[in-house]
């Protein structure tokens, strides 16, 4: 649009001489806190020693490194997208140029020296729920891990749209089947998979909608009796720490890498049922 000075709060009849779409956007900071509910408020900051410390609007305050992850994704497709981003007739480019997208923040301490080395900076106590991306521009989306391990077995008719998580690392010591491949990350992240109509469906354990179901859709028993019968009862589960009841089984081992150290394989047994917003 035109460009029109206001004075003292009138519009100016005559337009500057600004030439409308004459210039791309740069993002020049945008970022995410890795915390619950950052996107909420991804301007917002936690720092013990600040006075503006603060978390997400309706946040429980844990870290989340998906949300951040998400946020970013979100950012970069949005804005690849022409119907958003249409291209200006001036100097041929897009509206916004995300080849001049600057995220907040890359760090130019060492990971993991930064954050670990608490005695040398102080503010690595900030880094698990802060806006840093050091360290983290390397997860991959559990979604786009489970796609690549079936592509390898030659599966391709799957459906990995319902797979929320952020994959530090995953390796396998040994050559065995997709199946032995995925096993590990369904009981870490807590998926199924599920054949239907020819497709290889992966969902989260808890996601599925409620499907209501009328006597004319069950069988009649041939004894008779009770219209309804139970027939299997699940056990009983405990709630993870913010309220929601575990997807998770009781125990599992968990295969991964430390956070704050370099790559090192190991296994985590867990005794304590965590729910996925946990």
């Amino acid at each position: 649009n035109a460009h029109h000075d206001r004075i003292d709060g009138e519009r100016a009849a005559l337009p500057t001489a600004w030439v409308p779409r004459s210039k791309p956007f740069w993002f020049t900071e945008l970022g995410c806190p890795a915390i619950d509910r950052g996107t909420n408020q991804p301007n917002v900051f936690l720092d013990a020693k600040s006075s503006e410390s603060a978390v997400p609007r309706y946040s429980a305050g844990r870290r989340d490194d998906v949300i951040q992850m998400q946020y970013l994704r979100a950012v970069a497709d949005y804005w690849d997208d022409p119907g958003a981003n249409p291209v200006s007739p001036v100097y041929g480019g897009p509206m916004v140029d995300m080849g001049r997208a600057f995220v907040w923040a890359w760090d130019a301490r060492p990971f993991p020296a930064f954050p670990a080395d608490l005695e040398r900076w102080a503010d690595g106590v900030n880094y698990g729920r802060g806006h840093w991306i050091t360290g983290r521009v390397t997860n991959q989306p559990l979604a786009a891990v489970v796609a690549e391990i079936c592509a390898r077995a030659g599966v391709s008719e799957v459906d990995v749209s319902r797979l929320y998580g952020a994959v530090r690392g995953y390796v396998r010591a040994e050559v065995g089947s997709a199946r032995a491949a995925l096993q590990p990350l369904m009981l870490a992240y807590g998926f199924e998979a599920v054949e239907r109509e020819g497709v290889l469906r992966f969902v989260m354990r808890g996601d599925a909608e409620p499907v209501a179901v009328g006597p004319d859709e069950l069988a009649e028993h041939p004894e008779g009796g009770a219209t309804w019968r139970l027939c299997a009862r699940p056990r009983p589960r405990r709630r993870g720490g913010c309220g929601w009841p575990s997807s998770r089984p009781r125990g599992i081992s968990r295969p991964g890498l430390r956070r704050r150290s370099f790559p090192t394989t190991t296994t985590r047994r867990c005794r304590k049922a965590i729910c996925r917003w946990c």
